[in-house]
């Protein structure tokens, strides 16, 4: 799912993240960085499995992100992804914040309360 809320694109993903969903995955996030919004998050909390492509996916939008100016932010809690993201050294490069709030304070960010 993608959507918009005040000056945040957040791009949720659900199930796994592997070699036979890269091109979907790829696509979803690249549709996302397009909006051009200050903040991009990537929503791995429904995400179950996550191999070494949607690792690098990962990075990719990371570094498109920042290279046009666009913060970049990763919501996940769950074990099994957090687990490869420690077996590959990725903690400190993506940050990962168990909630939405949290992962938007590490890019100095607040969401508007209505």
């Amino acid at each position: 799912m993608l959507r918009a809320e005040d000056g945040l694109t957040i791009v949720e993903f659900h199930g796994d993240i592997d070699l036979a969903v890269e091109t979907r995955v790829r696509s979803r996030l690249d549709a996302a960085l397009a909006r051009q919004a200050p903040v991009f998050v990537v929503d791995l909390r429904q995400v179950t499995f996550l191999d070494s492509t949607g690792l690098r996916l990962l990075f990719r939008a990371r570094q498109r992100a920042l290279s046009v100016g666009v913060s970049y932010a990763v919501v996940c809690a769950a074990p099994s992804v957090l687990r490869v993201l420690r077996i590959h050294d990725a903690l400190d490069l993506l940050r990962p914040a168990p909630t939405l709030d949290g992962a938007l304070a590490l890019v100095g960010r607040r969401r508007s309360r209505s």
